[in-house]
């Protein structure tokens, strides 16, 4: 079966949707910044003040490598992953691609206090999430399926989906 991949910026809901969902479909699920931090023994955070971002998006790179190759299960990604064309064409072999969307303003509010967030170390995140969310743009609206999460319950994103994902993997009827 395919696997269900989600993305999207940072705080737009791709863990907590992806748990809800593995737990509906009882789908086991993989997140590739976890991937990164285990292979690698480090915390994200510190991978970026130790190496750099691009050291850090080769090592994410190594995880989607890894994650696209299962079958069956929700991938979760980091939101860098779009920005190399490759991570997207490999989680596509073997995928079913969702980009998870919100607001700047609605991504603020969910990411504010959270303190592991290396790309938003330094003044007015608020300004750093607006531009990052348009460097990226092209790259998110490559992915078919737009999901809207800014008005939306964990549980409204993860059955729309679900719904989604059961069409695309129903065989056509006669």
């Amino acid at each position: 079966m395919l696997n269900i991949v989600l993305l999207g910026f940072m705080g737009t809901g791709k863990t907590s949707v992806g748990q809800r969902i593995s737990e509906k479909l009882q789908m086991s699920i993989v997140d590739t910044d976890t991937i990164v931090e285990t292979d690698n023994q480090m915390i994200i955070g510190k991978i970026f003040d130790r190496y750099g971002e691009d050291y850090f998006r080769n090592l994410e790179n190594a995880a989607v490598r890894k994650a696209s190759k299962y079958t069956n299960h929700v991938i979760s990604t980091g939101g860098g992953v779009v920005l190399r064309t490759e991570n997207l064409n490999l989680l596509q072999e073997n995928g079913l691609l969702f980009c998870l969307k919100a607001t700047p303003e609605e991504i603020f509010e969910r990411i504010k206090d959270d303190s592991h967030r290396p790309l938003l170390k330094g003044p007015n995140p608020p300004n750093k999430i607006r531009q990052l969310l348009q460097t990226r743009q092209v790259q998110y609206q490559r992915i078919e399926h737009q999901i809207e999460t800014t008005n939306s319950s964990i549980e409204e994103v993860t059955n729309q989906i679900i719904g989604i994902y059961q069409s695309a993997s129903s065989p056509p009827q006669p």
